[in-house]
């Protein structure tokens, strides 16, 4: 009698404890290092100061008390996306420096979205939003396998930050990126913190929605979705709005909002925050500024 092959689950959103990223530093010694990033905890945006007071968020959901241990290898690829506070990367599962129970886990195609230097604090609320909205991973927003956090010492070079400005200070002074509790989650200037993600494809191009707002109504029920969670995307965008891949890895749900799986994605969260406003009027909210974006895009 033949042996009964189990079917290969997908991976827990909390499996990893610590991510490596082989040949990503040097030093004046070595040419090519590797750097350790263990897993680091999300921080919620506060309301902007024009809103409402912060005692008046929802609730935040209890955080995952079963943490996994694993470890992910990850070989940067190419830069996919970039912003003022972050790059996105192909990534690449590196098996053999990886735990070996992901031989009977499947993952989807993976990027690193990797903060700037001195931005390692606004990956926290974005992290925190994914918690929020984790019922919405996979089919409205992409997976997130977690929030991971290292130090980058004096005398080493990280590649992904080689070539900017290094004028993190004037970015903030600029616009804040977040609204951290004060005092909480700002990070020192040399930590850099990833998002390990789900990998998407293309964004929309501008004048999407003006040319052909076919697609406009699936784009509303996402919203529609993202406010039953009471999360205000607030960097409403038709780049934050992207393609879902072809012929996806793991199960695509259906929303109640609409009938058959979205080909869509929202992206982008690290300026989201919460509000206490009754989902069906946010939701209204949002669609206003779909409309400004539809008539501006």
């Amino acid at each position: 009698m033949s042996d009964v092959v189990e079917p290969r689950k997908p991976m827990p959103s909390n499996a990893f404890a610590t991510v490596v990223l082989p040949g990503v530093a040097s030093s004046t010694q070595h040419p090519s290092l590797n750097l350790l990033l263990r897993r680091h905890q999300p921080l919620a945006n506060t309301l902007p100061y024009y809103l409402d007071s912060p005692a008046n968020m929802i609730a935040c959901p209890s955080q995952p008390t079963h943490l996994g241990h694993l470890r992910l290898s990850l070989s940067l690829g190419q830069i996919i996306g970039s912003g003022a506070v972050s790059r996105v990367y192909e990534a690449t599962v590196i098996p053999s420096g990886s735990s070996s129970s992901l031989n009977s886990r499947i993952l989807p195609p993976l990027v690193v979205k990797i903060s700037r230097r001195g931005m390692g604090h606004t990956l926290l609320p974005e992290a925190q939003n994914y918690v929020e909205m984790a019922t919405l991973q996979g089919h409205v927003i992409p997976r997130c396998y977690g929030l991971y956090s290292a130090t980058i010492p004096d005398g080493i070079q990280f590649r992904p930050w080689e070539g900017e400005d290094g004028d993190a200070q004037a970015r903030n002074d600029r616009w804040p990126f977040h609204s951290l509790p004060k005092d909480e989650g700002l990070l020192a200037s040399n930590i850099v913190t990833i998002l390990v993600l789900e990998r998407l494809g293309e964004a929309l191009p501008l004048g999407t929605f003006r040319t052909d707002p076919t697609d406009f109504p699936e784009i509303q029920a996402m919203y529609t979705d993202m406010s039953t969670f009471g999360v205000v995307h607030h960097h409403m965008a038709t780049s934050n709005i992207v393609k879902a891949l072809d012929g996806a890895a793991l199960p695509v749900l259906t929303s109640p909002n609409w009938t058959k799986p979205y080909q869509y994605r929202l992206i982008d969260f690290h300026e989201s925050f919460k509000v206490n406003i009754e989902p069906s009027r946010l939701a209204a909210i949002e669609h206003v500024g779909l409309e400004r974006l539809l008539n501006e895009a």
